[in-house]
């Protein structure tokens, strides 16, 4: 579990891979966010297994925290 993020911190967009993307029924972030740019954090959904986070802009996106760095 991942309790590092917060709403309204940015974070960096660092990359997804197939994994990733598939755990927890995440968006593919691939394609859709610029890799090594900084986003604005929404809403965070703190699973058992993993944490989901929605960036500004993409409210109905929810992209797995692993593809992420704290900023």
């Amino acid at each position: 579990m991942n309790n590092e993020f917060k709403a309204g911190d940015w974070v960096l967009y660092v990359g997804a891979s197939d994994e990733q993307v598939r755990w927890g029924g995440n968006a593919d972030p691939r394609g859709v966010l610029k890799s090594r740019s900084l986003y604005t954090l929404a809403r965070v959904e703190v699973h058992r297994q993993h944490t989901k986070l929605f960036l500004e802009g993409f409210p109905n996106l929810g992209f797995n925290s692993v593809h992420f760095n704290p900023s």
